[in-house]
């Protein structure tokens, strides 16, 4: 029980998360903890986002080990505690959009405004260099110096840059890390790319299928939504595959 999280912590499901739970798994992206005094160190959580709608606002008591931390109840994802030598990227502009939105000068409403200015440094990596107590931190070390970078950031338009070689795995093969996927010609579908390597539908660990998709022999397949034909957040459920959305209009009736 290594893990010490507080009441009002949201946290989501690692990829180990499935080896011991069905429901509480890395499909569960957000919960908060809502008790961590249960028995044998273990914390209670309401599940607050998952891939299946109706788990949604459903409690469980469960092993903190199997969970990581998001962020602080109240508090973005985006805006934890960041430390000076942290790796960080410059978030894409759709995302800060639909999260903060836009003020009358079309820029975003960030804790410093992001404007349209500073559109092309999106998805940039530097290194922060000093942090203040109202959240504004100071970059160096940038992946690229060309163009203008002087000006003022916000743990807002920050995440942290996974330069993992998983990660880097992961954009060659075209796909995210914690994403689900069919790999053409193998059993054991639906395979996950995590930072620690390939992980079958059963939580084992596969390097030979990894091997096949890098050198071009197999390729990757997204499931299909059994009901509308899409492939946008698709989970499998048996035999068959859904999307979000089907799932969500099949429980509104």
């Amino acid at each position: 029980m290594g893990r010490d999280f507080k009441v009002g912590d949201i946290i989501k499901g690692t990829c180990r998360a499935g080896d011991k739970y069905n429901i509480t798994d890395s499909r569960m992206a957000e919960a908060r903890v809502i008790d961590t005094d249960c028995v044998g160190g273990e914390i209670q959580i309401e599940v607050l986002e998952h891939r299946l709608e109706s788990q949604t606002g459903q409690e469980f008591v469960v092993d903190p080990e199997y969970f990581d931390f998001v962020r602080h109840e109240g508090g973005s994802e985006m805006s934890r505690d960041f430390k000076v030598g942290d790796r960080v990227r410059i978030r894409a502009w759709d995302d800060m959009e639909k999260e903060y939105g836009l003020n009358e000068l079309m820029n975003i409403k960030c804790k410093k405004t992001f404007t349209s200015g500073m559109k092309n440094l999106c998805g940039r990596t530097a290194t922060i260099s000093e942090t203040r107590e109202d959240g504004v931190v100071n970059l160096c070390d940038w992946d690229d110096s060309s163009g203008d970078i002087a000006w003022q950031f916000s743990t807002d338009m920050l995440e942290l840059a996974d330069d993992s070689k998983m990660a880097q795995v992961a954009r060659i093969l075209g796909v995210e890390l914690g994403e689900e996927f069919h790999i053409e010609g193998h059993g054991y579908n639906p395979y996950e790319l995590t930072k620690d390597g390939l992980f079958d539908r059963d939580g084992d660990q596969r390097i030979y299928p990894l091997w096949d998709l890098l050198i071009g022999k197999y390729k990757i397949i997204r499931p299909t939504c059994a009901h509308c034909g899409g492939t946008n957040e698709v989970v499998q459920q048996g035999d068959a595959a859904i999307c979000k959305q089907c799932a969500k209009d099949a429980l509104a009736g």
